[in-house]
């Protein structure tokens, strides 16, 4: 179960990545997903020769929570070179991977503590968390998110993004 609370970081980090590698690998800039991809395999194998000897299995997953934070973030300033998004995006992303981390590991570690009270308070308040983090970070503008209703219209869910964006009518 602790191994499993440690990896919970690396969703987030998933989430940021496949969309910007993909984009990367759509509009032949291959190269560049291949250094992400590189960059990750280079930092879990150099962390699990160095943490698993000391940690155990543990170290294994500690080793892929900074191979995926690491990967994140060479997929952010990677598409910021190449022009991917327009420039208020890379920072825009890189608010959102900093907090999803630390939520996502603050919920692991409030897990591992307390349990599953823990757990089932990280369950009711995520869709508290990601309305406030959306609004705060200023991670979308409003054509944007009209353009993603859009696209999700008449879709399950719809409701709850259009609420977590704060676009309620």
């Amino acid at each position: 179960y602790s191994i499993l609370l440690i990896l919970l970081p690396t969703v987030p980090a998933a989430d940021i990545i496949a969309p910007l590698t993909a984009a990367m690998r759509g509009l032949n800039y291959m190269k560049w997903a291949v250094v992400c991809d590189v960059t990750c395999s280079v930092v879990y194998f150099a962390g699990i020769f160095i943490l698993v000897p000391r940690m155990g299995l543990t170290g294994t997953a500690v080793s892929q929570v900074a191979a995926s934070v690491v990967q994140a973030l060479s997929a952010v300033l990677l598409s910021r070179r190449e022009g991917l998004y327009v420039s208020g995006g890379g920072p825009a992303m890189l608010r959102a991977l900093a907090v999803s981390v630390i939520l996502a590991g603050g919920g692991a570690a409030a897990c591992a503590a307390w349990g599953l009270p823990a757990a089932a308070a990280c369950i009711v308040l995520a869709p508290f968390l990601l309305r406030t983090a959306v609004k705060r970070l200023f991670l979308f503008d409003h054509a944007e998110a009209e353009m993603l209703l859009e696209m999700l219209r008449g879709r399950p869910g719809s409701g709850l993004v259009r609420w977590a964006l704060s676009l309620e009518r």
